[in-house]
Protein backbone atom coordinates (compact mmCIF):
# COMPACT_ATOMS: atom_id res chain seq x y z
CA UNK A 1 0.00 0.00 0.00
CA UNK A 2 1.20 3.50 -0.74
CA UNK A 3 1.66 5.42 2.69
CA UNK A 4 0.99 9.07 3.04
CA UNK A 5 3.16 11.11 1.92
CA UNK A 6 4.35 14.95 2.50
CA UNK A 7 4.83 16.89 -0.45
CA UNK A 8 7.57 20.06 0.68
CA UNK A 9 6.59 22.63 -2.21
CA UNK A 10 9.83 24.64 -1.28
CA UNK A 11 10.32 26.38 -4.52
CA UNK A 12 12.78 28.98 -2.69
CA UNK A 13 15.36 25.85 -2.82
CA UNK A 14 17.93 27.79 -4.92
CA UNK A 15 17.54 30.73 -2.39
CA UNK A 16 18.67 27.96 0.46
CA UNK A 17 21.20 26.75 -1.61
CA UNK A 18 22.74 29.93 -2.58
CA UNK A 19 22.84 31.22 0.92
CA UNK A 20 24.79 27.72 1.83
CA UNK A 21 27.43 28.12 -0.64
CA UNK A 22 28.04 32.13 0.86
CA UNK A 23 27.39 30.22 4.20
CA UNK A 24 30.82 28.11 2.96
CA UNK A 25 32.41 30.70 1.70
CA UNK A 26 32.18 32.85 5.00
CA UNK A 27 29.85 35.31 3.42
CA UNK A 28 28.25 38.08 6.03
CA UNK A 29 24.92 38.38 7.21
CA UNK A 30 24.46 41.85 4.91
CA UNK A 31 25.15 39.00 1.79
CA UNK A 32 22.94 36.43 3.54
CA UNK A 33 20.33 39.01 3.57
CA UNK A 34 20.79 40.02 -0.30
CA UNK A 35 19.90 36.54 -1.06
CA UNK A 36 17.05 36.02 0.92
CA UNK A 37 13.44 36.10 -1.20
CA UNK A 38 10.99 39.07 -0.62
CA UNK A 39 7.95 38.12 1.32
CA UNK A 40 5.86 38.94 -1.47
CA UNK A 41 7.51 36.49 -3.83
CA UNK A 42 7.64 33.70 -1.01
CA UNK A 43 3.81 34.15 -1.04
CA UNK A 44 3.66 33.44 -4.61
CA UNK A 45 5.69 30.38 -4.39
CA UNK A 46 3.42 29.08 -1.29
CA UNK A 47 0.93 29.49 -3.73
CA UNK A 48 1.64 27.99 -7.44
CA UNK A 49 3.36 25.46 -5.16
CA UNK A 50 -0.16 23.98 -4.54
CA UNK A 51 0.22 22.88 -7.90
CA UNK A 52 2.28 19.82 -6.52
CA UNK A 53 -1.07 18.36 -6.11
CA UNK A 54 -0.82 16.66 -9.09
CA UNK A 55 1.38 14.12 -7.67
CA UNK A 56 -0.47 13.66 -4.45
CA UNK A 57 -3.14 11.16 -3.21
CA UNK A 58 -6.33 12.12 -1.13
CA UNK A 59 -4.17 11.62 2.22
CA UNK A 60 -0.95 13.04 1.44
CA UNK A 61 -0.36 17.11 3.14
CA UNK A 62 1.60 19.68 1.26
CA UNK A 63 4.18 21.56 3.36
CA UNK A 64 4.44 25.29 2.20
CA UNK A 65 6.51 28.36 3.40
CA UNK A 66 3.14 30.69 3.40
CA UNK A 67 -0.47 29.64 4.66
CA UNK A 68 -2.52 29.48 1.44
CA UNK A 69 -6.19 30.18 1.90
CA UNK A 70 -8.18 27.04 1.37
CA UNK A 71 -10.77 28.87 -0.89
CA UNK A 72 -7.29 28.95 -3.25
CA UNK A 73 -6.54 25.96 -3.80
CA UNK A 74 -9.77 25.19 -6.71
CA UNK A 75 -11.48 21.67 -6.64
CA UNK A 76 -10.45 20.05 -9.91
CA UNK A 77 -11.64 16.58 -10.95
CA UNK A 78 -8.84 14.12 -11.36
CA UNK A 79 -6.96 15.99 -8.79
CA UNK A 80 -7.15 15.67 -4.51
CA UNK A 81 -7.12 18.60 -2.54
CA UNK A 82 -3.92 17.83 -0.84
CA UNK A 83 -4.54 20.50 2.28
CA UNK A 84 -1.46 22.74 2.44
CA UNK A 85 0.02 23.12 5.59
CA UNK A 86 2.84 25.68 7.18
CA UNK A 87 3.84 23.40 9.92
CA UNK A 88 5.57 20.39 9.85
CA UNK A 89 4.50 18.77 13.07
CA UNK A 90 0.99 19.45 11.76
CA UNK A 91 1.71 17.60 8.92
CA UNK A 92 1.98 14.11 10.55
CA UNK A 93 5.44 12.39 11.29
CA UNK A 94 5.01 8.94 8.99
CA UNK A 95 5.33 10.27 5.78
CA UNK A 96 7.93 10.33 3.28
CA UNK A 97 8.73 13.14 1.72
CA UNK A 98 8.32 14.82 -1.57
CA UNK A 99 10.21 17.85 -2.19
CA UNK A 100 10.37 20.14 -4.82
CA UNK A 101 13.99 20.04 -4.72
CA UNK A 102 16.45 18.93 -2.38
CA UNK A 103 18.26 21.43 -0.49
CA UNK A 104 19.55 21.96 2.83
CA UNK A 105 15.80 22.55 4.55
CA UNK A 106 14.41 19.13 3.68
CA UNK A 107 17.82 17.60 4.80
CA UNK A 108 17.11 19.16 8.18
CA UNK A 109 13.38 18.29 8.20
CA UNK A 110 14.42 14.71 7.21
CA UNK A 111 16.69 14.49 9.94
CA UNK A 112 14.28 15.44 12.11
CA UNK A 113 12.24 12.75 11.19
CA UNK A 114 14.28 9.86 11.43
CA UNK A 115 13.17 7.28 12.28
CA UNK A 116 10.16 7.61 10.13
CA UNK A 117 11.51 8.86 7.25
CA UNK A 118 14.52 7.76 5.28
CA UNK A 119 17.29 9.89 5.08
CA UNK A 120 17.90 11.14 1.33
CA UNK A 121 19.39 8.21 -1.11
CA UNK A 122 18.50 5.93 1.21
CA UNK A 123 14.87 4.70 -0.99
CA UNK A 124 13.03 1.59 -0.33
CA UNK A 125 12.99 -0.55 -3.23
CA UNK A 126 9.20 -0.38 -4.02
CA UNK A 127 9.94 3.23 -4.69
CA UNK A 128 13.22 2.65 -7.07
CA UNK A 129 10.98 -0.10 -8.78
CA UNK A 130 7.74 2.13 -9.24
CA UNK A 131 9.99 4.98 -10.39
CA UNK A 132 11.56 2.67 -12.74
CA UNK A 133 8.52 1.10 -14.47
CA UNK A 134 7.80 3.07 -17.73
CA UNK A 135 4.47 1.64 -18.11
CA UNK A 136 2.88 3.98 -15.33
CA UNK A 137 2.23 7.45 -15.14
CA UNK A 138 4.44 9.92 -15.10
CA UNK A 139 3.06 11.63 -11.60
CA UNK A 140 3.19 8.37 -10.01
CA UNK A 141 6.59 7.76 -11.02
CA UNK A 142 7.55 11.50 -9.90
CA UNK A 143 5.61 11.04 -6.72
CA UNK A 144 8.20 8.08 -5.66
CA UNK A 145 11.38 8.83 -7.68
CA UNK A 146 14.32 8.55 -4.93
CA UNK A 147 16.22 12.21 -4.36
CA UNK A 148 19.69 12.92 -3.64
CA UNK A 149 20.55 15.01 -0.38
CA UNK A 150 21.82 18.55 -0.47
CA UNK A 151 25.56 18.04 -0.46
CA UNK A 152 25.07 16.54 -4.42
CA UNK A 153 22.11 19.20 -5.36
CA UNK A 154 24.83 21.99 -4.16
CA UNK A 155 27.42 20.48 -6.96
CA UNK A 156 24.48 20.00 -9.51
CA UNK A 157 22.16 22.78 -9.07
CA UNK A 158 25.36 25.46 -9.57
CA UNK A 159 25.00 27.16 -12.81
CA UNK A 160 28.81 26.20 -13.39
CA UNK A 161 27.92 22.76 -13.57
CA UNK A 162 25.71 23.29 -16.50
CA UNK A 163 27.79 25.67 -18.28
CA UNK A 164 30.61 23.55 -18.37
CA UNK A 165 28.18 20.66 -19.39
CA UNK A 166 27.04 22.89 -22.27
CA UNK A 167 31.05 23.77 -23.18
CA UNK A 168 31.05 20.05 -23.67
CA UNK A 169 28.34 19.49 -25.40
CA UNK A 170 29.13 22.52 -27.65
CA UNK A 171 26.66 25.60 -28.03
CA UNK A 172 28.10 27.75 -25.40
CA UNK A 173 27.69 31.93 -27.17
CA UNK A 174 30.68 33.42 -27.94
CA UNK A 175 31.24 35.52 -24.83
CA UNK A 176 29.68 33.54 -22.34
CA UNK A 177 32.00 33.14 -18.99
CA UNK A 178 31.88 33.64 -15.57
CA UNK A 179 33.07 37.01 -13.98
CA UNK A 180 34.41 37.55 -10.45
CA UNK A 181 35.31 41.28 -10.11
CA UNK A 182 33.69 44.77 -11.56
CA UNK A 183 36.83 45.51 -12.87
CA UNK A 184 36.23 41.86 -14.34
CA UNK A 185 33.27 42.30 -16.41
CA UNK A 186 34.17 45.77 -18.01
CA UNK A 187 37.44 44.42 -18.86
CA UNK A 188 35.47 41.56 -20.75
CA UNK A 189 32.80 43.66 -22.06
CA UNK A 190 36.10 46.17 -23.88
CA UNK A 191 36.99 43.05 -25.34
CA UNK A 192 33.81 42.45 -27.25
CA UNK A 193 32.07 39.89 -24.64
CA UNK A 194 28.51 41.02 -25.69
CA UNK A 195 29.28 41.02 -29.74
CA UNK A 196 27.40 38.34 -30.55
CA UNK A 197 24.27 39.93 -29.15
CA UNK A 198 22.76 42.21 -32.41
CA UNK A 199 21.60 44.19 -29.83
CA UNK A 200 24.46 44.40 -27.92
CA UNK A 201 22.90 43.29 -24.66
CA UNK A 202 23.83 41.25 -22.36
CA UNK A 203 22.54 39.24 -18.82
CA UNK A 204 24.53 37.81 -15.98
CA UNK A 205 23.20 35.50 -13.66
CA UNK A 206 23.69 34.07 -10.30
CA UNK A 207 25.61 30.58 -9.90
CA UNK A 208 21.71 29.89 -7.94
CA UNK A 209 18.59 30.82 -9.26
CA UNK A 210 15.44 30.00 -10.91
CA UNK A 211 12.74 31.58 -13.28
CA UNK A 212 14.89 34.64 -14.58
CA UNK A 213 14.96 35.71 -11.28
CA UNK A 214 18.27 37.51 -9.46
CA UNK A 215 19.16 38.04 -13.39
CA UNK A 216 20.80 41.68 -13.65
CA UNK A 217 19.96 42.63 -17.44
CA UNK A 218 23.00 44.97 -19.14
CA UNK A 219 23.68 46.45 -22.58
CA UNK A 220 26.62 48.23 -23.89
CA UNK A 221 26.55 52.18 -24.90
CA UNK A 222 24.98 55.16 -22.71
CA UNK A 223 22.33 55.25 -20.40
CA UNK A 224 20.34 53.12 -17.83
CA UNK A 225 21.57 49.17 -17.48
CA UNK A 226 25.04 50.22 -18.87
CA UNK A 227 28.46 50.19 -17.11
CA UNK A 228 27.87 53.80 -16.82
CA UNK A 229 24.94 53.63 -15.24
CA UNK A 230 25.67 53.79 -11.20
CA UNK A 231 22.67 51.77 -9.83
CA UNK A 232 23.05 49.34 -12.46
CA UNK A 233 27.16 49.15 -10.90
CA UNK A 234 25.96 48.98 -7.42
CA UNK A 235 23.34 45.96 -8.16
CA UNK A 236 26.12 43.97 -10.00
CA UNK A 237 28.89 44.41 -7.12
CA UNK A 238 26.90 43.41 -4.44
CA UNK A 239 25.76 40.17 -6.48
CA UNK A 240 29.14 39.62 -6.73
CA UNK A 241 29.86 40.19 -3.01
CA UNK A 242 27.10 37.76 -2.48
CA UNK A 243 27.46 35.18 -5.18
CA UNK A 244 31.51 35.29 -5.57
CA UNK A 245 30.92 35.00 -9.35
CA UNK A 246 27.80 35.35 -12.16
CA UNK A 247 27.49 34.05 -15.27
CA UNK A 248 28.18 36.26 -18.35
CA UNK A 249 26.01 35.75 -21.11
CA UNK A 250 24.94 37.49 -24.39
CA UNK A 251 21.68 38.26 -25.22
CA UNK A 252 20.61 36.64 -28.36
CA UNK A 253 16.80 37.13 -30.59
CA UNK A 254 15.07 34.20 -29.49
CA UNK A 255 12.22 32.98 -31.82
CA UNK A 256 11.03 30.27 -28.95
CA UNK A 257 11.61 28.67 -25.59
CA UNK A 258 11.51 24.67 -25.10
CA UNK A 259 12.35 22.64 -22.05
CA UNK A 260 12.66 19.21 -21.78
CA UNK A 261 12.76 16.78 -18.46
CA UNK A 262 13.21 13.43 -17.07
CA UNK A 263 14.17 10.95 -14.58
CA UNK A 264 17.77 9.71 -13.67
CA UNK A 265 17.01 6.68 -11.92
CA UNK A 266 19.54 4.43 -10.28
CA UNK A 267 20.64 2.35 -13.51
CA UNK A 268 19.04 4.70 -16.47
CA UNK A 269 18.13 8.21 -17.31
CA UNK A 270 14.45 8.52 -18.90
CA UNK A 271 13.49 11.76 -20.78
CA UNK A 272 10.13 12.38 -21.97
CA UNK A 273 8.92 14.73 -25.42
CA UNK A 274 10.63 18.03 -25.17
CA UNK A 275 7.67 20.70 -24.10
CA UNK A 276 7.25 24.65 -24.78
CA UNK A 277 8.50 27.56 -22.35
CA UNK A 278 6.21 30.37 -22.19
CA UNK A 279 8.03 33.75 -21.17
CA UNK A 280 8.63 37.58 -21.08
CA UNK A 281 11.36 39.39 -22.95
CA UNK A 282 13.83 38.82 -20.43
CA UNK A 283 13.12 35.36 -20.05
CA UNK A 284 11.10 35.35 -16.61
CA UNK A 285 8.57 31.80 -16.43
CA UNK A 286 4.91 32.11 -17.83
CA UNK A 287 3.40 29.18 -18.45
CA UNK A 288 4.24 25.75 -20.05
CA UNK A 289 2.91 24.11 -23.19
CA UNK A 290 2.75 20.07 -23.40
CA UNK A 291 3.58 18.33 -26.60
CA UNK A 292 5.55 20.13 -29.34
CA UNK A 293 2.09 18.71 -31.75
CA UNK A 294 0.02 20.84 -29.31
CA UNK A 295 1.62 24.32 -30.17
CA UNK A 296 4.74 25.19 -29.22
CA UNK A 297 5.82 28.63 -28.93
CA UNK A 298 8.09 27.60 -31.93
CA UNK A 299 7.72 24.83 -34.76
CA UNK A 300 11.37 23.18 -34.03
CA UNK A 301 11.25 20.71 -36.03
CA UNK A 302 12.59 16.87 -35.93
CA UNK A 303 15.69 17.71 -36.08
CA UNK A 304 16.01 20.25 -33.37
CA UNK A 305 13.35 17.93 -31.24
CA UNK A 306 16.09 15.30 -31.59
CA UNK A 307 18.67 17.13 -30.56
CA UNK A 308 16.64 18.58 -27.47
CA UNK A 309 16.27 14.85 -26.27
CA UNK A 310 20.20 13.82 -26.83
CA UNK A 311 21.10 17.06 -24.87
CA UNK A 312 18.84 16.24 -22.04
CA UNK A 313 19.88 12.48 -22.09
CA UNK A 314 23.53 13.74 -22.23
CA UNK A 315 22.61 16.52 -19.19
CA UNK A 316 20.75 13.31 -17.41
CA UNK A 317 23.90 11.02 -17.43
CA UNK A 318 25.95 13.45 -16.68
CA UNK A 319 23.96 13.91 -13.07
CA UNK A 320 23.77 10.59 -12.80
CA UNK A 321 27.49 10.74 -12.67
CA UNK A 322 27.58 13.46 -10.54
CA UNK A 323 25.73 11.27 -7.72
CA UNK A 324 22.35 13.01 -8.73
CA UNK A 325 19.06 10.93 -8.48
CA UNK A 326 15.84 12.60 -9.24
CA UNK A 327 13.37 14.29 -11.61
CA UNK A 328 15.00 16.89 -13.55
CA UNK A 329 14.43 19.45 -16.81
CA UNK A 330 16.34 20.94 -18.84
CA UNK A 331 15.93 24.86 -20.77
CA UNK A 332 16.73 25.68 -24.31
CA UNK A 333 15.68 28.37 -27.13
CA UNK A 334 15.97 28.79 -30.60
CA UNK A 335 17.74 32.00 -31.76
CA UNK A 336 18.17 33.52 -35.30
CA UNK A 337 22.04 32.25 -36.28
CA UNK A 338 24.36 34.73 -37.74
CA UNK A 339 23.46 33.17 -40.97
CA UNK A 340 19.53 34.80 -40.37
CA UNK A 341 18.29 30.44 -39.90
CA UNK A 342 16.74 29.47 -36.74
CA UNK A 343 19.77 28.11 -34.65
CA UNK A 344 18.73 25.73 -31.32
CA UNK A 345 20.93 26.32 -28.05
CA UNK A 346 20.28 22.70 -26.81
CA UNK A 347 21.16 23.49 -22.94
CA UNK A 348 20.69 27.16 -21.35
CA UNK A 349 19.52 25.79 -17.92
CA UNK A 350 19.91 22.85 -16.00
CA UNK A 351 17.19 22.34 -13.36
CA UNK A 352 18.16 19.39 -11.21
CA UNK A 353 14.77 19.19 -9.56
CA UNK A 354 10.61 19.18 -10.25
CA UNK A 355 9.58 22.04 -12.70
CA UNK A 356 6.23 23.18 -14.22
CA UNK A 357 7.28 21.33 -17.17
CA UNK A 358 6.97 18.09 -15.45
CA UNK A 359 3.84 18.95 -13.59
CA UNK A 360 2.20 19.82 -16.30
CA UNK A 361 2.80 16.56 -17.81
CA UNK A 362 1.48 15.22 -14.75
CA UNK A 363 -1.75 17.43 -14.92
CA UNK A 364 -2.73 15.84 -18.33
CA UNK A 365 -2.58 12.92 -17.16
CA UNK A 366 -4.60 13.50 -14.17
CA UNK A 367 -7.28 15.93 -15.38
CA UNK A 368 -9.90 14.54 -17.21
CA UNK A 369 -10.55 17.82 -19.45
CA UNK A 370 -7.14 18.60 -20.15
CA UNK A 371 -5.62 16.62 -23.65
CA UNK A 372 -2.06 16.76 -25.49
CA UNK A 373 -1.27 20.04 -26.13
CA UNK A 374 -2.96 21.65 -23.28
CA UNK A 375 -1.27 25.27 -22.00
CA UNK A 376 -0.54 25.41 -18.24
CA UNK A 377 -0.92 29.03 -17.31
CA UNK A 378 0.67 31.17 -14.65
CA UNK A 379 -0.11 34.79 -14.07
CA UNK A 380 -3.36 36.71 -13.74
CA UNK A 381 -6.03 36.01 -15.84
CA UNK A 382 -7.67 38.99 -15.36
CA UNK A 383 -10.84 37.72 -15.12
CA UNK A 384 -10.96 36.43 -18.87
CA UNK A 385 -10.14 33.04 -18.79
CA UNK A 386 -10.24 31.41 -22.20
CA UNK A 387 -13.33 29.06 -23.01
CA UNK A 388 -13.18 25.45 -21.79
CA UNK A 389 -10.24 26.01 -19.04
CA UNK A 390 -9.98 24.69 -15.82
CA UNK A 391 -8.73 26.83 -13.43
CA UNK A 392 -6.80 25.70 -10.90
CA UNK A 393 -5.43 28.61 -8.24
CA UNK A 394 -7.63 31.20 -7.58
CA UNK A 395 -6.22 34.81 -6.69
CA UNK A 396 -5.81 35.21 -2.64
CA UNK A 397 -5.94 38.90 -1.19
CA UNK A 398 -2.62 39.81 -0.45
CA UNK A 399 -0.98 37.77 -3.70
CA UNK A 400 -3.23 37.87 -7.08
CA UNK A 401 -1.33 34.86 -8.80
CA UNK A 402 -3.28 32.52 -10.66
CA UNK A 403 -2.84 28.92 -12.63
CA UNK A 404 -5.44 27.23 -15.43
CA UNK A 405 -4.81 24.61 -17.80
CA UNK A 406 -5.66 25.93 -21.06
CA UNK A 407 -7.42 23.83 -23.75
CA UNK A 408 -5.78 22.64 -27.45
CA UNK A 409 -5.79 24.94 -29.59
CA UNK A 410 -5.88 27.85 -27.33
CA UNK A 411 -3.42 30.29 -29.74
CA UNK A 412 -0.50 30.81 -27.73
CA UNK A 413 0.00 34.14 -28.69
CA UNK A 414 -2.94 35.48 -28.01
CA UNK A 415 -3.67 33.75 -24.59
CA UNK A 416 -4.24 35.62 -21.37
CA UNK A 417 -1.49 36.33 -18.59
CA UNK A 418 -0.51 38.63 -17.31
CA UNK A 419 2.81 38.61 -15.32
CA UNK A 420 3.86 40.93 -12.00
CA UNK A 421 5.96 43.27 -13.93
CA UNK A 422 2.87 43.76 -16.12
CA UNK A 423 4.51 42.26 -19.51
CA UNK A 424 2.50 39.72 -21.44
CA UNK A 425 3.48 35.95 -21.43
CA UNK A 426 4.35 34.44 -24.13
CA UNK A 427 7.41 33.63 -26.58
CA UNK A 428 10.04 36.52 -27.04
Amino acid sequence: MDAPRLLVGNLDAESDLARAAARARGATREHDATLALPDALLERLAAVSTLMRALARDDDRLLVSRPVGDERVLAVDGLPRCEPTTDAKDAGAARTLVPWSSAPAVDALRAARVPHDRRAGDAAESDVEIASDATLPLWMRLRHVPRSDAAVQLRVARRAFAHELERRFGGVPDGARAVRTWSELLAHLRAGGASASPAARFVLKPPFSAAGRGHVHGRVGEGPDTPDDAAFRRRVERLLAAHGELLFEPWLERLGDLGCGGLVLRERVDVLPPHGLLSDGRGRFGGIVVGAAGGTPVDIGAAHARELEASALRAGEALAEAGFRGPFAIDAFVYRGSDGEPTLRPLVELNPRLTFGLLARALVERVPRAARGTILRMGRSDGALPPGAVALLAPGAYDDSEAWLEPPGTPVESAVGTPRDGTRTGPS
